[in-house]
């Protein structure tokens, strides 16, 4: 079953636990992420199994055959190739959930760690697995046998790794610091820090010295600050913020969030003026993790960046810091030009937890976008107000199958009797998540269980909506 979780704490999440780089929102749809982030390390959401588009769908032959050559073209040699098959299976997925059964017995079958880590990834939202023991142990045979072009698919499974913390990653993490690709490098040095393995702490001070790579040197300090609280690493990383190169800024950005300390307020509130985008998102969150109120001005300017993921970024960072100087521009920002900053201010809105938003809510449940309108569903959810109760009630017939789910989700969590009906009817949905999702809102409203079962809820109605 999908669960719906919001998005300002999934991305919080994987900012907290080890991603390279801060999640985007400009590959939202199913809130999916950018710079190369391992999509294994993605919870499973709601807009994961949206179903995008009314295509024509192909026949059975037609589909295995395509299936066919996408498997081909997730082993070529060239990133381009990959990158495109890997989209394209997530869109079958997401739009013929019949080929999950084909995707999955490719998993298994594949010997290739790289095309099963990717098919791990495409099938995460669907499955619930942990890091798969296969791609833990075939880490050292793709560290041997790496080839050019396909480090990308190491350091996505190296950011996996601290994600997923298994037992016994650290060593293999150690050794990935001699790797020949800074990426890779990287990735482990930032991992091994998430994870807290400080039998790593020597190998990370000879990087953070030694590497010739200054974005490498910075993650490598990272890691060093937040095991050994080391001030020289500390100082070593907000100097990097004034560095020529881009990535190199970037990297402090968030290896200061990482580190969390207070003293870093100032040098990311500069930083949300550098001349990058890609600063600019990076020190929004930052921010976000430091917990200093007064960011919130300046986060509020930054709602107004010429760049939508600054934007977007700005927005979840007000909700997660949950100050209600934020509510107002909040508000504005649903009605962005933008689809995804949109999106991340519903759900912002959800997570400051102020009810003055639910009607600015209840009319974004009217949005031109699926997405926007399941976001706004949930943060209505979370805010519990039974104001939105009639419009909620209303979103359960709305077309597409993943608003319908969430909006079911949101009634539950209000617990208002108005909505029983409702929901009970919506049993009979063609979405099987959906009458899921509806019975246990049931459940949640009645206190009583009867799963799925329509007649038994009719019954039950019938009896007892008098009380």
């Amino acid at each position: 079953m999908r669960t719906w979780i919001p998005v300002s704490l999934i991305a919080l999440a994987l900012a907290a636990y080890g991603c390279t780089h801060a999640p985007s929102r400009k590959q939202h749809a199913g809130v999916e992420k950018k710079h190369g982030e391992s999509l294994a390390a993605l919870p499973a959401t709601r807009k994961d199994r949206a179903i995008n588009g009314a295509a024509k769908q192909p026949s059975e032959e037609q589909l295995k055959a395509r299936l066919t050559q996408l498997l081909k073209q997730l082993a070529s040699d060239k990133y381009e190739d990959r990158e495109k098959a890997q989209a394209e299976l997530a869109r079958l997925v997401k739009q013929m959930p019949e080929s999950i059964v084909s995707l999955k017995r490719a998993h298994r079958e594949a010997e290739d760690p790289q095309v099963k880590h990717v098919l791990q990834s495409i099938l995460k939202p669907f499955v619930k697995w942990a890091l798969s023991p296969a791609v833990l142990r075939a880490i050292p045979d793709i560290l041997e046998k790496l080839e050019s072009g396909r480090s990308f698919a190491l350091a996505n499974i190296v950011t996996t790794l601290g994600y997923e913390k298994p037992e016994g990653s650290g060593p293999l993490l150690v050794k990935l610091l001699e790797n020949p690709d800074s990426q890779v490098r990287l990735s482990a040095a930032m991992a091994l820090g998430n994870i807290g393995y400080k039998p790593a702490t020597m190998a990370l001070r000879k990087m953070w010295q030694d590497d010739r790579s200054r974005e490498v040197q910075v993650g490598a300090a990272s890691s060093v600050a937040r095991m050994e609280k080391d001030e020289n690493a500390f100082s070593f990383i907000v100097k990097s913020l004034q560095d020529n190169a881009v990535n190199v800024r970037k990297t402090a950005a968030e290896a200061l969030g990482k580190i969390g300390d207070k003293r870093a307020f100032e040098p990311l509130i500069g930083a949300l003026k550098d001349n990058s985008a890609d600063v600019r998102d990076q020190a929004a969150w930052a921010l976000a993790h430091i917990r200093n109120k007064k960011a919130i001005k300046s986060l509020i300017g930054a709602l107004n960046d010429s760049d939508a993921n600054v934007r977007g970024s700005a927005a979840l960072a007000l909700g997660y810091l949950g100050d209600d100087q934020a509510l107002e521009p909040l508000t504005r920002a649903l009605r962005d030009h933008d689809t995804d900053v949109r999106i991340w201010a519903a759900a912002a809105l959800g997570e400051l937890g102020d009810k003055r938003a639910t009607e600015p809510l209840i009319k974004t449940l009217k949005d031109e976008n699926e997405d926007v309108r399941g976001e706004a569903a949930g943060a209505l959810g979370q805010l519990r107000d039974k104001r939105a109760t009639k419009a909620l009630i209303k979103a359960l017939q709305d077309q597409e199958d993943l608003v319908r789910d969430i909006a079911a989700w949101a009634l539950g969590e209000i617990c208002d009797k108005r909505a029983i009906k409702p929901l009970i009817e919506i049993l009979r949905d063609k979405d099987e998540e959906v009458r899921s999702t509806a019975a246990k809102a049931l459940s949640e409203i009645t206190k009583q269980d009867f799963g799925e079962d329509y007649e038994k809820w009719k019954k039950w109605y019938e009896k007892n909506k008098d009380e």
